[in-house]
């Protein structure tokens, strides 16, 4: 990933596109889990 620099207005308009890397997909929360929160 690469960060570049833009203004606000342009970045509001430009499509979206969001990237959830794998080690994050797999990952799915139980029910005592939540209970913790």
């Amino acid at each position: 990933m690469k960060a570049t620099e833009t203004k606000f207005l342009k970045f509001l308009q430009q499509p979206k596109q969001f990237v959830i890397p794998i080690y994050q997909r797999t990952y799915s929360w139980t029910k005592k889990q939540c209970q913790q929160l």
